[in-house]
């Protein structure tokens, strides 16, 4: 199914809405006292802009106006001014359009300071492409891509698009802080027949509708104004009295409770009913052909264990299949039937799912699909807000001891693997009657791990050379796997090239042969040059002993954020390196271990010279958990600076008489 990218935020905070205080309704061509419609830069609303802002959102309006439960109108109106050359990007937007998601109208001009408007958006400056991507068949949805620009700065671009919706399984949250730019005014309208329930939550601060009828419409209004994101305090402009307050974001969901697409319709009011209406779609769509179910029952023949059961059928899954999108049958919600998938040998991810399923069940063993939201950094599901918030889907099967996971479009993929784009989030899981939101599993930091064993034997004169080794384990092995499984030989040495962040190398020699589908480790072994690797002074050499400069990224600025540190997966990294020092040459300063602890982290960094007279580094860094509450965050922010100064460590060679 198509990605749906909903922004939301977890900041309860009440605003003052200085235009709105009273609960009036304005009509849908006026605006609030003081605003200025022509956007001139004289009206610009200077209390929250700082010296940091490039550009100013003077106008986001949505309206969506929905004809009856299976067509609406969607109308987007929005106008930025742009401050100077830093944000001549704003000037570009994009629509994406399908057979579902027809595009009426495109209208766009460009304002000067004064508001006046010096040009109109015209064939020129718009572009249409194909968005079907590099691994699908037959999508249909196409992008209009516009830029209006002008030279003198500030100018503003203003632009409407207008688009009829034929299918309302998805009604389109408005998010006036999406670009992160401050908003001088938005609003967003809801309009429906009278008697159609509209359900809605806000997200990011407390914000209740204005609802008005007229005729048989009722409509549902939410406005905003003078916002600014990730400001620490209000902005107070002492000339007019206005308070700005600060925000992570605020989205405003909305959802029907019935819905109707290419005429299936279906009830969102719980995840039971939504799970119902989903699982109808793939009713009748499990049946194999009959070499399909021989295959299956004959390399299960004998095996009693059921997870092994599962494992033997989903590696042949896995060598007959491969992942192709096609984003057709209800919006791309329907899945192709199991036969379709056994004679190509590919679908997307419901199809391929479902012939999953379908091949399971020949061999006995119960599963379900599981919709849910994947990314490595996707917002969690509402919870409470049932609605279609997912664009993926995986499978669950059920066991004895545990629950089985497993992602039908990574034909590379581990047995029992979901990966950090699936992990850790809720998954609806499909049943006919009694659907429900369930956790998917997280991984631990011992199971995503990185041990990199690296021996260099250093000269006199600062040249090095390093035998290394890397392992990787769990999540650590999916970027691995997914660059270099397919790669050619020169491909992956691109990679690996890229990936070692040393001042000055050469890869003198690499072996990829380890690196396969399907593994639950991958090896890496490689030789390396190092052409400057210490520091000549004198008769003294200063040799990092952090080979690969392995560190973290310290966030700037003292801001606490009021949502929680989302990492990708909690993960420990460990470094070994072995300095066999250069003739004549003893170790004159070496620094001290150290160690830094927290609930939610470990570092360790030791040196150590051996019998031989080798200095043995070891770096350890574990994050246990990935996500760090509000709470924690100056401990974070402290731990990841200690960490960076002990990462810059150094021992002292010098050369003796």
């Amino acid at each position: 199914m198509n990605r749906m990218e909903i922004k939301r935020g977890l900041l309860g905070l009440s605003i003052l809405l200085l235009f709105f205080a009273q609960a009036t309704i304005v009509d849908a061509q006026d605006y609030p006292e003081n605003f200025d419609p022509s956007f001139s830069a004289e009206a610009l609303p200077h209390m929250i802009l700082s010296d940091e802002d490039d550009a100013i959102v003077r106008l986001d309006e949505q309206f969506f106006d929905v004809k009856n439960i299976g067509k609406a109108t969607l109308t987007v109106h929005r106008a930025v001014t742009i401050l100077n050359e830093g944000a001549r990007d704003e000037g570009e937007f994009y629509v994406v359009y399908d057979k579902l998601r027809t595009l009426k109208k495109i209208e766009g001009v460009v304002r000067n300071a004064k508001g006046k408007v010096v040009r109109k958006l015209d064939k020129e400056d718009m572009d249409d492409y194909s968005a079907v991507s590099g691994f699908s068949l037959y999508e249909d949805n196409r992008v209009r891509v516009a830029g209006l620009y002008h030279n003198e700065y500030p100018y503003t671009v203003e632009y409407t698009i207008v688009l009829d919706l034929d299918g309302l399984l998805f009604w389109d949250p408005w998010s006036p802080l999406g670009s992160e730019l401050p908003l001088e005014y938005g609003r967003y309208e809801v309009t429906v027949p009278e008697g159609m329930p509209v359900r809605y939550k806000v997200v990011g601060m407390e914000l209740a509708p204005q609802i008005s009828q007229s005729g048989r419409k009722t409509t549902y209004r939410w406005e905003l104004s003078y916002l600014h994101m990730f400001k620490e305090l209000l902005i107070v402009d002492s000339n007019q009295g206005l308070i700005a307050p600060a925000v992570d974001d605020v989205t405003v969901h909305v959802a029907p409770e019935e819905f109707e697409i290419e005429g299936s319709r279906g009830d969102m009011r719980s995840w039971e009913t939504f799970s119902t209406w989903y699982y109808s779609l793939g009713e009748g769509r499990d049946v194999l052909p009959g070499d399909v179910r021989n295959r299956i029952r004959s390399i299960t023949s004998g095996i009693q264990d059921p997870v092994e059961k599962v494992k033997k059928v989903y590696e042949e899954f896995q060598a007959t299949t491969r992942y192709v999108s096609v984003q057709l049958g209800l919006g791309g919600w329907q899945p192709y039937d199991a036969m379709y998938v056994a004679e190509n040998g590919y679908g997307d991810c419901k199809a391929l799912t479902n012939y999953l399923y379908a091949l399971l069940k020949e061999a006995g063993i119960r599963s379900y699909p599981a919709l849910i939201e994947s990314g490595r950094f996707a917002d969690e599901i509402l919870e409470d807000f049932p609605s279609n918030q997912f664009n993926h889907v995986v499978l669950m099967v059920p066991m004895p001891a545990d629950t089985l996971w497993l992602e039908a479009t990574d034909q590379t993929a581990p047995f029992n693997h979901l990966g950090v784009a699936n992990e850790d989030r809720y998954a609806l899981v499909v049943r006919p009657d009694n659907g429900e939101l369930v956790r998917t599993p997280q991984t631990s930091s011992a199971r995503n791990r990185r041990f990199r064993t690296s021996s260099v034997r250093l000269t006199g004169s600062g040249y090095a050379t390093a035998e290394v080794e890397a392992k990787y384990t769990g999540n650590r092995q999916d970027y691995i796997r997914h660059n270099l499984v397919k790669a050619s030989g020169r491909e992956q040495m691109d990679w690996l090239r890229n990936v070692t962040d040393i001042p000055s190398f050469d890869i003198t020699s690499a072996d990829f042969t380890a690196v396969q589908g399907r593994q639950a480790e991958i090896k890496i072994p490689f030789s390396l040059d190092l052409p400057r690797y210490a520091s000549k002074s004198g008769k003294r050499l200063f040799v990092p002993t952090n080979l690969f400069r392995t560190t973290v990224s310290v966030p700037e600025g003292e801001y606490i954020p009021n949502d929680p540190v989302k990492l990708a997966y909690a993960y420990a990294d460990e470094e070994d390196v072995l300095f066999a020092l250069p003739a004549g040459y003893t170790v004159e300063a070496m620094p001290e271990n150290v160690e830094f602890e927290t609930p939610f982290s470990v570092y360790r960094a030791t040196h150590t010279q051996t019998e031989e007279g080798a200095v043995e580094y070891k770096r350890t860094i574990e994050f246990k958990t990935r996500v760090i509450q509000p709470a924690m965050y100056g401990e974070y922010r402290d731990f990841l600076k200690k960490v960076a100064r002990a990462d810059r460590s150094q021992i002292v060679l010098v050369a003796q008489p």
